[in-house]
């Protein structure tokens, strides 16, 4: 061997061991509190991670065993690929129920959820796949909701669900406990064919050889993949990977699922770019005492109030001249159009709801700068007594407003500036409805509200809290499943068509809806206080800012 080629064969063992060194593995971690010596043996998991990246995406793996048998273990195809993989064991049949090894599986991705970022990996991009009866696992915690739920993890947040060649029907060895044979399929509520969405993650199916598989599996997957299109699912994919059996197909499937993740995470990255280029924050007025307030009518005009001069305008989107609407606002904080045109404003002053009826009796709109401040009132009071000082509204495609009701004293105030109300509420108004209802009374002065264009979630900025909160809406308009979202206070809010939440205080902070922080935008004024989308296309950002009312143009838009 000569000198040359003793030191490049030195250089290159130096250089892998360096390579190997910038991966680690921990392994048999808990991942719930075991109730049981069987399940603190089962409930153990292994990480393997990149010791040098951040925010990295993450493979929570389960394995196969006909939920019967298998052990937690991360494949070759799996290492050195920049990707975070957590190896699950769970509680295996007959010795644990299946509701107990689903739960399992929820537990263990809730884990990841909770911890993951400890090993580099970023929350946003945690991918669940799995083989066989692993498949089958994550395809019923990823389509049913509530077992995720129970560890406030929204289902929906993962990045993909990808089962290689997992049951769709209720799984055979389930269905050999009900005396039911291994040919004889069923569906009922332990098959993830009953939970089929439209709104599910992103779900890449893979199956071995139809005329390889067992019993029947490759049509039953391409059955499950042809429901989640009629459905209306947008991001499905069916592969059959020919010439392997059930027990070979991962070894073609790995490079599937790596080529997926590297799909969806940079589709998810550029979904992060959310202002057009080269745009920044740019001051249209700066001459009012502090702005509140705003709100974009049909036609993208933006109506925001001056609360201490008591005083509401209107910016055209057209022009971008700003005139004053009403100077007897009711020192109206936060507003929102409704379905039928009119602009609800929460009059701080008057502790009440009110509506501006926007148009005229022949139905043309009334002229601007009128002074009048023409209104019906909507709401007064709670069982009987004043509300504190309505603060912020959101209304629902059905016609249901969702209403805070903090307790902030105002200088300006000439009515009684005592508390009125024992707490400070969120409060529901249905369609038609005339009295309130409470939704929360636990808040520690609930600011700024919004909901989803879907109506499924609603958040809520919690002030002295400094946090914002998501709770599910359900179909009577109640309230369930309250969650952190940010650790992070704002003062109004809202919401684009991706999604995104738009808080304010601190200039402008943008976090996605699986709550990551995406974008900041700083505004040269000492409080940022609300923000919506204007513009006939609703691509422009409108910020509040103290004395000032500033706007941004984007490439998201909001929703109506």
């Amino acid at each position: 061997m000569t000198n040359k080629s003793f030191f490049f064969t030195i250089a290159l063992l130096f250089c892998t061991t360096i390579a190997r060194a910038q991966y680690n593995q921990v392994n048999d971690i808990p991942y719930r509190e075991a109730a049981d010596g069987y399940a603190q043996e089962r409930c153990k998991l292994d990480v393997y991670y990149p010791t040098n990246a951040q925010d990295a995406p993450v493979v929570v793996w389960f394995h196969g065993g006909g939920i019967e048998g298998g052990e937690k273990h991360i494949d070759p195809q799996l290492k050195n690929s920049g990707l975070v993989v957590v190896a699950a064991n769970y509680r295996l049949l007959p010795k644990a129920p299946i509701d107990d090894i689903l739960d399992d599986a929820a537990a263990a991705v809730a884990w990841t959820y909770k911890n993951i970022a400890k090993y580099n990996g970023g929350k946003r991009k945690i991918f669940v796949a799995g083989h066989s009866a692993g498949g089958y696992l994550l395809d019923m915690i990823g389509l049913d909701k509530r077992w995720l739920a129970k560890y406030g993890v929204d289902a929906d947040s993962l990045a993909a669900l990808v089962p290689f060649s997992g049951q769709c029907v209720t799984h055979y060895n389930i269905r050999k406990q009900q005396g039911i044979g291994p040919l004889q399929a069923t569906i009922d509520q332990y098959a993830p064919l009953t939970y089929i969405r439209p709104d599910a993650p992103p779900i890449v199916i893979i199956s071995g050889d139809r005329e390889l598989e067992l019993f029947g599996r490759y049509e039953e997957q391409a059955y499950f993949w042809r429901m989640l299109k009629l459905v209306g699912h947008k991001d499905v994919t069916l592969y059959e990977m020919q010439g392997y059996d059930h027990g070979a197909m991962p070894f073609p499937a790995y490079k599937i699922l790596k080529d997926h993740i590297k799909r969806l995470t940079e589709k998810k990255s550029h979904s992060n770019v959310i202002v057009a280029e080269g745009e920044t924050p740019v001051k249209v007025a700066d001459s009012y005492s502090f702005t509140e307030g705003p709100a974009a009518d049909a036609k993208g005009d933006v109506y925001f109030t001056d609360q201490p001069n008591n005083r509401i305008y209107r910016w055209d989107c057209e022009s971008g001249e700003i005139t004053l609407f009403t100077d007897q606002s009711g020192r109206s904080n936060g507003m929102y159009f409704d379905a039928q045109g009119n602009l609800i404003a929460c009059a701080d002053m008057d502790n009440q709801l009110w509506s501006f009826n926007m148009r005229s009796t022949s139905g043309r709109l009334l002229p601007q700068g009128r002074k009048n401040g023409q209104h019906n009132i909507l709401v007064t009071d709670y069982r009987e007594k004043l509300l504190n000082g309505p603060n912020d509204v959101w209304i629902a495609k059905d016609g249901s407003y969702y209403m805070t009701d903090p307790y902030f004293k105002r200088d300006y105030w000439t009515r009684d500036t005592a508390r009125q109300q024992p707490v400070e509420g969120l409060y529901y108004l249905a369609p038609e409805g005339k009295q309130l209802v409470m939704l929360d009374s636990t808040l520690n002065q609930p600011n700024g509200l919004v909901g989803t264009p879907d109506g499924k979630h609603l958040y809520v900025a919690e002030a002295k809290a400094n946090r914002i909160l998501r709770y599910d809406i359900q179909t009577d308009g109640s309230l369930t499943n309250r969650q952190v979202f940010a650790n992070m206070g704002s003062d109004g809010m809202t919401i684009d068509d991706r999604g995104n939440i738009y808080l304010t205080g601190d200039g402008v902070t943008v976090f996605d809806k699986d709550g990551q922080k995406i974008a900041h935008f700083p505004i040269p004024e000492d409080w940022t206080a609300n923000v919506c989308f204007g513009g006939k296309e609703r691509n422009i950002l409108f910020i509040t800012a103290s004395k000032s009312v500033y706007t941004l143009k984007m490439l998201v838009h909001g929703v109506k």
